[in-house]
């Protein structure tokens, strides 16, 4: 499926390409190329849209065909490897970690490994393919229950509209006759319906001149076949439901349908005829009512493409112009379709997983080596915690403690939970509060404890699972805690014993998507200037903010950004663009007073006095922890922690942040939220 999907992704760009390039070329081209050619082309690159991206799944060679897939084995339940650097993870069943290492249960022993972890393509695959078939199921929905209504309250239509039908199919070249029916869901005559059209017209019916004009409309596209391009258009619409190009093409078919019918019926007829046809065509904007269903056609015209039928009715272009058009067009289709080549990086194939998983502890390389190949007995907790010791015998008891945190966690076992953060006694209070002094209400479904290595530095890590966080503040879910060990200088404490549960930054991981390094650390930058001059609270609107601290946070964000030096002079026009630039404040204006007791007045404007901030008070520790895309606007989350034994987050600021609404990509404050753990 993977390779299918690379190949849709390929082909829905190439033939999107190649619709651009015809869409510019048929605005040069209207006038000597007839509808029916452009009609043509659509259809063809339809057409490639759907078949394409079957050739995708000829294998490119035996080489990467047959190239064995590193595969990630993650035990049932499992809690994921996050962080940077080489990491061994201990859980229920050995794992084979991209950065090396071995993993295994907490207090168990090593087991075969489980299923495999899907890759992003995989999931990127699977939500393609639902994607295209809800859409389908949507439309052939809509269409089955139009049609049920249609066939409940339809009705004979009156006998002197069977000459004209027949009239109209003779003429069009058709060798039977539609079904005609009466339908008051029809708002103007439709023909619907794939193996056997049925001519739908509505109660109120046109006078027969009037009626003979749309019917000779209808049986064209009887004749052309129209409503199986109609189906054409649809599959592709489903296939490539992500590609707003492609639904964008879809609608210029449509159109070209419209147009190519029009020059139909129209040729060879006298001019009177092509006045009244187009006299018709007004009449039926009025009566056009809601969007017609998928696989119909009807008699109808949209307002912005009236004087362009008008031309084709009046002034349809004769002849075979367009046949070395569609030929180029052909060609340029199949150039673009087929020479986009989807690779994953590296070369790597983009089959499925191997179904067996590559075992066995990675090399120093980072690569991993087959089971068979690996005479070396697997690494259990206990001699990777004496290669530690060799270097830091500190990390080397705490890595051990623990997996007897993480089997207690798992048990609900207090009094080993409390020895972890103590080892010989109990935990001490000195330091705020100790945040695991109740287990109850916890659910765990799962425990793991890592190890990172990087320049002979080792830290340790556990992966929790939670189901039910209960009385603790662990975060429910699967997340990451790096933890901190005491180093038994304290009385109180031995060496080794747990002192933080820090949770893990998603921005350590992962960055941001759509921000680079240096946009990413702005933004960090700029949440820290309205963390220390705008607002340590929540607020959902910058115009609620204390006007004091909304002119302060003027004054140093310009000079952060260079706009003004330190202790410069202000005009309140400056500090109105500001407002409106990094606050979203139009037409800002500072009250008298607050310009005058935090500004000292001189004259070129106003200059903020010497103060060491507003927000008194020493900030706690606090942290990133993640930063995500939400509509134009990006959402960083600050976790604020105190200062006591285990793991304390108490608050959860969003920040809200918008650099889409500046022409210099500079960041504006919106909001922030706060969420109580």
């Amino acid at each position: 499926m993977n390779d299918l999907f690379l190949s849709v992704i390929a082909v829905s760009v190439g033939a999107s390409a190649a619709g651009l390039v015809w869409a510019l070329v048929q605005k040069r081209l209207e006038k000597r190329v007839c509808a029916r050619w452009r009609c043509r082309v659509w259809t063809l690159l339809l057409t490639a849209l759907l078949v394409l991206p079957l050739a995708g799944l000829l294998p490119e060679s035996k080489a990467v065909a047959n190239r064995p897939a590193f595969v990630l084995e993650v035990p049932e339940a499992a809690a994921r490897p996050m962080g940077s650097g080489e990491r061994t993870q201990e859980q229920a069943g050995p794992q084979t970690l991209p950065s090396g290492g071995t993993f295994v249960p907490a207090g168990e022993e090593p087991t075969q490994p489980g299923r495999t972890l899907p890759s992003p393509l995989t999931v990127a695959a699977a939500v393609w393919l639902l994607g295209a078939a809800g859409m389908l199921a949507v439309q052939m929905a809509s269409y089955l229950r139009w049609r049920h209504g249609v066939r409940r309250w339809e009705q004979p239509a009156p006998d002197w509209v069977e000459p004209v039908v027949r009239a109209a199919a003779v003429e069009a070249g058709l060798s039977s006759l539609p079904r005609v029916r009466q339908s008051p869901l029809g708002a103007s005559p439709m023909m619907a319906g794939l193996a056997s059209p049925t001519l739908l017209l509505p109660v109120k019916l046109p006078p027969k001149e009037e009626l003979a004009l749309i019917l000779a409309h209808e049986m064209a596209h009887c004749r052309r076949r129209d409503i199986q391009r109609k189906l054409l258009i649809l599959l592709a619409r489903a296939v490539h439901w992500f590609n707003p190009l492609v639904h964008w093409m879809a609608g210029q078919a449509q159109r070209e349908i419209e147009l190519a019918c029009d020059e139909t019926v129209a040729a060879s007829r006298p001019p009177q005829w092509r006045q009244a046809y187009c006299q018709a065509l007004l009449h039926a904007i009025d009566a056009t009512g809601q969007p017609a269903p998928v696989l119909s056609t009807r008699f109808a015209l949209e307002k912005q493409e009236i004087m362009r039928r008008f031309a084709r009715v009046m002034r349809p272009v004769k002849g075979k112009k367009g046949a070395a058009v569609f030929g180029l067009m052909a060609l340029l289709a199949l150039l673009c379709c087929c020479g986009l080549r989807v690779q994953l990086p590296g070369g790597e194939s983009t089959s499925e997983p191997a179904s067996a998983a590559v075992s066995g502890t990675a090399s120093e390389s980072g690569t991993s080596a087959p089971a068979e190949e690996n005479n070396e007995p697997p690494e259990t907790k206990e001699s990777t915690a004496a290669r530690i010791a060799e270097t830091d015998p500190l990390t080397a008891q705490g890595y051990l403690n623990a997996f007897a945190l993480v089997d207690a966690l798992k048990h609900g076992d207090q009094q080993a939970v409390n020895r972890c953060f103590a080892l010989s006694g109990e935990p001490v209070y000195d330091a705020g509060f100790y945040a695991l002094s109740d287990l109850s209400g916890l659910e765990l479904n799962s425990g793991a404890v890592g190890l990172t290595e990087q320049d002979g530095i080792y830290r340790v890590f556990v992966d929790l699972d939670v189901e039910k966080r209960g009385n603790t503040p662990l975060l429910e879910g699967q997340h990451t805690y790096w933890l901190a060990f005491h180093d038994g200088s304290d009385s109180f404490y031995d060496e080794g014993c747990i002192w933080k549960m820090q949770p893990e930054s998603d921005l350590d991981r992962h960055g941001v998507p759509g921000l680079d390094t240096a946009q990413l650390e702005e933004l960090q930058d700029e949440v820290k200037l309205v963390r220390n001059w705008l607002s340590r609270e929540g607020f959902s609107d910058v115009e609620d903010i204390s006007p004091y601290q909304q002119l302060a946070y003027l004054f140093v964000r310009m000079e952060e950004e260079g706009e003004i030096a330190q202790g410069q002079t202000v005009t309140t026009n400056q500090l109105a663009d500001a407002a409106e630039r990094y606050l979203g404040i139009l037409d800002y204006q500072p009250a008298p007073e607050v310009l005058e007791l935090m500004c000292y007045q001189e004259p070129e404007g106003w200059r903020l006095q010497e103060m060491g901030g507003l927000l008194e008070g020493p900030e706690p520790a606090w942290q990133f922890t993640q930063v995500y895309r939400e509509g134009k606007d990006y959402v960083v989350v600050l976790w604020q922690c105190s200062d006591a034994q285990g793991l304390v987050p108490e608050y959860g600021y969003f920040y809200r942040m918008n650099n889409t609404e500046n022409e210099d990509g500079g960041w504006r404050v919106v909001s922030c939220d706060v969420m109580v753990i």
